[in-house]
């Protein structure tokens, strides 16, 4: 099976992916990480097949951008807005990228986040596997969906596709195959989804040859085990203010402490106390159980690698949707506090540490539930649900390929009849009312 995976966004946004796609490789699947041009040199270091889609962007200063908008109490809108003129801007290279990319592939499996993805599965008939990994299934609030259906549907139309509501959240919804990539335990799953959605448990990516820093390695057998302070791809207005908060923060609590660089660049080019050791990215999975706690923003990807590694988070959620997971993780019992990122101090943080530190039924909770975790085995129960769908598919008559990009040069009711086809024998499964998905 001959796979193409693709999403937008940042190294959270790519890794549960690189995990499915080296799911597949262990079972003898080809798979092609399909990502923007900045990830090309670490899909590469994974030793996947790489195609680049769309623009290469300095994803750290847009990061910053937006994370400098949201604590200064922008208008989230706004800050969409800017975002969807570059997609607007990127949407016909995306989606001529993918096109091609997907032209002897037997499996698309795709991010909510990569709009192009469905109109390649409708215009083409590729079996379509979907994969949300950080949202529950429901819609976004109705001036979300009308900002971003506003950019999308007009590119839709032009490939004479009809448009759909909530572009990058339901409507990017596999009709075939839709993933859910959470813990199954975290929320209970709706009782009206359809048969063909699933949940499936957290996607971690195994780098079972990872060799870390020699340094890092040394520092670690030097002492006791240390706090990991990482805030991924979140973008400081302020690195080094936040790199002067969180030493004091260690000074106070007297603990040893990893921090990572991340798109921050904190502690970067500075001297640090002995018992302070900072470097760039290194694997969660083989990093988080090393710690005595993690110190994360409540990412979707950092909350499941802390939960799985069976060590307690202190959150600090600064936008998006890490507040949300900052509640599910203190209410599953496995954060030692939660600070929002507007009343961080170095004397919140210390505070904090101490407490969770010295929990000792916290870490028996986290304990437990990284059992949960680890059973579930997220990427092998979707790696089947893709089989199962490869082997349906491939036993289905094919749909004859359009040329999808002279789409533009066909007449409206040539676009809607072709489409019509396409439909009709790319079919999704049934639909069973009541059946719980997953």
């Amino acid at each position: 099976m001959r796979t193409v995976l693709t999403n937008i966004g940042s190294l959270g946004n790519t890794q549960p992916f690189l995990a499915l796609a080296s799911e597949l490789r262990a079972h003898g699947h080809h798979a092609i990480a399909a990502f923007a041009p900045t990830y090309r040199n670490y899909v590469g270091q994974l030793g996947f097949e790489f195609v680049s889609i769309g623009l290469d962007l300095d994803h750290a200063k847009l990061q910053r951008e937006d994370t400098d908008d949201a604590l200064k109490g922008v208008d989230p809108l706004e800050t969409l807005q800017d975002s969807l003129v570059r997609l607007e801007q990127m949407l016909p290279q995306m989606f001529e990228e993918l096109h091609e990319a997907c032209r002897n592939a037997d499996v698309l499996i795709s991010g909510h986040l990569q709009p192009v993805s469905r109109m390649v599965h409708e215009l083409t008939g590729i079996p379509f596997v979907s994969v949300h990994t950080n949202h529950f299934g429901g819609r976004q609030p109705y001036a979300y969906r009308h900002a971003t259906a506003s950019v999308i549907n007009p590119f839709r139309a032009r490939l004479g596709l009809l448009p759909v509501s909530d572009p990058i959240h339901t409507d990017a919804n596999s009709p075939q195959l839709a993933l859910y990539a959470i813990g199954r335990f975290i929320r209970q799953t709706p009782s009206n989804w359809p048969s063909h959605h699933h949940v499936t448990g957290f996607f971690f990516l195994e780098e079972k040859e990872c060799v870390p820093d020699p340094e890092l390695a040394r520092f670690l057998e030097q002492g006791e085990k240390p706090v990991v302070i990482t805030f991924s791809s979140i973008a400081h207005p302020d690195p080094d203010a936040m790199t002067d908060l969180l030493l004091e923060a260690v000074e106070k609590v007297g603990c040893r402490a990893v921090i990572q660089h991340g798109w921050s660049g904190l502690a970067k080019n500075r001297a640090l106390p002995k018992n302070v050791f900072a470097l760039g990215f290194v694997q969660h999975t083989w990093l988080f159980p090393r710690a005595a706690c993690v110190v994360h923003a409540g990412g979707s990807g950092n909350s499941a690698a802390t939960m799985r590694a069976g060590v307690p988070a202190l959150v600090v959620p600064h936008v998006g949707d890490q507040p949300m997971w900052a509640e599910i993780i203190r209410g599953l019992g496995c954060a030692g506090g939660v600070i929002d990122y507007r009343e961080l101090t170095a004397e919140n943080l210390a505070a904090a540490l101490k407490k969770t530190l010295h929990n000792s039924q916290l870490y028996a909770r986290v304990a437990e539930t990284a059992k949960v975790i680890r059973a579930e085995q997220g990427v092998s129960r979707a790696r089947v649900l893709i089989e199962e769908l490869w082997h349906r598919m491939s036993t289905a008559p094919r749909a004859t390929e359009p040329d999808a990009l002279t789409y533009e040069c066909r007449g409206a009711s040539e676009r809607r009849e072709l489409q019509r086809q396409m439909r009709l024998r790319v079919s999704p499964p049934a639909v069973h009312k009541g059946q719980i998905a997953g």
